[in-house]
């Protein structure tokens, strides 16, 4: 899986679920059910003891610690529909249960992985430009409006509470 970390909207999360045995898959797919309430879909692994599922976050994921989730029907989180198999090299079927009599057989993800799909806030907005000296008092001379000439440059920083990532040659705010 990805390293401990925070993963926003888009982002790739890899789940690998390792078996005792090499697994061999029939045509339809399994997924892993997560606990944002959503499904990695099946990756790569076929012939080999490990089977390996992609999340992609979406903008409604929002959860403190990425996990797989168990199906109560089938005591899996792997789930798999009627024309889905995972066998063994003798064509048997694997027992993919994460419970057994109520016990716990696969412990829960190792790496803390964080979903937060809401957008970066923007926390403080400052310039190093110098006051204008096209000022005039408005609002009953409570607040003063002031104005720069047409092609001034004005560099203006922001401060997210997040990581951003600006796109495009000319971004405009």
């Amino acid at each position: 899986s990805k390293a401990d970390g925070t993963y926003t909207a888009s982002e790739e999360v890899y789940i690998s679920v390792k078996f005792s045995d090499a697994v061999f898959l029939s045509e339809e797919k399994p997924t892993l059910l997560i606990n944002t309430g959503g499904e990695a879909q099946y990756h790569s692994g076929h012939g080999t003891d490990e089977l390996l599922f992609r999340y992609i976050s979406s903008v409604f994921d929002a959860i403190d610690r990425l996990d797989w989730m168990i199906d109560p029907d089938t005591d899996s989180a792997i789930h798999c529909n009627d024309a889905c198999a995972i066998a063994n090299i003798n064509d048997e079927a694997v027992d993919v249960e994460f419970i057994d009599n109520g016990d716990k057989l696969i412990e829960p993800l190792s790496a803390v992985i964080k979903l937060d799909s809401s957008a970066p806030m923007i926390v403080s907005v400052r310039s190093e430009k110098g006051k204008s000296p096209y000022c005039h008092l408005v609002n009953d001379a409570t607040e003063e409006l002031c104005s720069y000439t047409i092609g001034e440059e004005i560099y203006i920083n922001l401060t997210f509470d997040k990581p951003v990532v600006v796109a495009g040659t000319e971004v405009y705010i």
